[in-house]
């Protein structure tokens, strides 16, 4: 009872920090000199959580391996920096996050997932969208079914484990 009533705690806490990291975002995307360090660094974990998800058999590393890079942070910062980085750059990563959990999520997640889409398509490929109010949305939106699907690995994984 006591446990149950700690993780409960521990899982408001997270919600609340995640809360705030994502206020502070849409602060940082709405300032006159763009801050995308938040976007970086929601990217940077995606990357590590679609890492974890991934099956862990050695013949899999090539997803491991084409996760890390397509989601090169430092490649796209550099991107950013040097005024190169496009409009169909931030699509091709979306796009490859949606493919890359679409591999690894059960059909529970059908319906999010088409939403997302739904985003980019209708409102991030809207000529008069607010980019800074979408990216924020999407990014949300891609972290909570991947902390999911993360749970759910973490409980099949334990119950594989078990049995061995």
């Amino acid at each position: 009872k006591e446990k149950e009533k700690t993780l409960e705690l521990n899982k408001e806490y997270y919600e609340f920090r995640k809360n705030i990291f994502f206020d502070m975002l849409n602060k940082d995307l709405n300032k006159e000199i763009i801050s995308y360090e938040g976007i970086l660094y929601l990217i940077d974990i995606i990357k590590e959580k679609l890492c974890f998800i991934s099956p862990i058999n050695k013949k899999y590393d090539y997803i491991k391996t084409e996760i890390n890079n397509i989601l090169d942070t430092k490649y796209i910062r550099q991107l950013i920096l040097n005024e190169v980085f496009e409009f169909n750059n931030l699509i091709n990563i979306f796009n490859f996050m949606i493919e890359t959990i679409k591999k690894f999520q059960s059909e529970d997640f059908d319906n999010k997932i088409q939403e997302i889409e739904n985003i980019i398509k209708n409102s991030l490929l809207d000529e008069k969208c607010e980019i800074n109010k979408i990216l924020p949305l999407i990014m949300r939106n891609l972290i909570d079914i991947i902390e999911e699907i993360e749970k759910q690995v973490i409980c099949f994984r334990n119950k594989i484990n078990n049995i061995k």
